[in-house]
């Protein structure tokens, strides 16, 4: 009896104070509603646009690499070092400033280590096969199969190929 004098005294003082402003899950849901979730495909026009409201002047890109390629040709080897520099600060800054792409800079060492070593190897395997590839680099693991002067299909061939001896080869280890 005592305790079910206890659990309803307990119910009535909890349910008594509504105007004190207990959080309850709907509460939640209504603020929640309010934060717009920005998707990943959304990054680029979202770097464009902080970027022209710093006085640049770029187009809307179609998807992440024809903003690189846009970066890169603004780049370009006529301009100096300090106006390359302060191009890159000023991506960054928007970068930051927008959270976008925050989990670039959380990848642990040995994964990234991990991935240069792939990229290495299938740049490897690919000027093998006859393309001309560059060497990916520590900041930037992954490799620019843009300017190949090969179709995308036989791209993809040597690529299908490249990995198909990358896991025979692990295996025979």
């Amino acid at each position: 009896m005592r305790k079910i004098i206890f659990i309803f005294i307990l119910f009535v003082s909890c349910s008594s104070n509504k105007e004190i402003g207990v959080t309850t899950l709907s509460d939640v849901n209504k603020e929640s509603e309010g934060i717009e979730t920005i998707s990943e495909e959304d990054y680029p026009l979202i770097l464009t646009e902080c970027l022209n409201t710093k006085g640049y002047d770029i187009q809307t890109p179609f998807d992440i690499e024809d903003l690189k390629s846009m970066l890169a040709q603004m780049t370009g080897n006529e301009k100096g070092k300090d106006e390359k520099n302060e191009i890159m600060e000023d991506v960054e800054t928007c970068i930051t400033e927008n959270g976008l792409w925050p989990d670039r800079m959380s990848i642990n060492p040995e994964e990234q280590a991990k991935r240069f070593d792939e990229s290495l190897e299938l740049a490897h395997c690919l000027r093998e096969k006859g393309l001309d590839i560059a060497d990916p680099t520590q900041e930037d693991p992954k490799l620019n199969l843009s300017e190949v002067d090969k179709n995308r299909e036989t791209i993809k061939e040597y690529l299908e190929e490249c990995d198909l001896e990358s896991k025979a080869f692990k295996e025979g280890k």
